[in-house]
């Protein structure tokens, strides 16, 4: 049984302009390393990931059972 969103997983061509514009949006602050970047929430993780080709957008969902 699901019980929770656990983590949001997003590609980015760009990891710090994407980073920076969910720390505007969210209004919290990205742990950024060499090759991700995450935004802890009150209840789940989103985590901004490379793109490998070029595109942008949801890459995962993962859930709590």
């Amino acid at each position: 049984m699901i019980t929770a969103l656990d983590q949001i997983r997003m590609t980015a061509a760009d990891i710090a302009s994407a980073a920076s514009a969910m720390e505007r949006l969210l209004g919290r602050a990205a742990f950024v390393g060499e090759a991700n970047a995450a935004i802890r929430l009150n209840n789940m993780t989103l985590e901004l990931v490379p793109s490998e080709d070029g595109s942008e957008g949801l890459a995962r969902l993962a859930f709590t059972v």
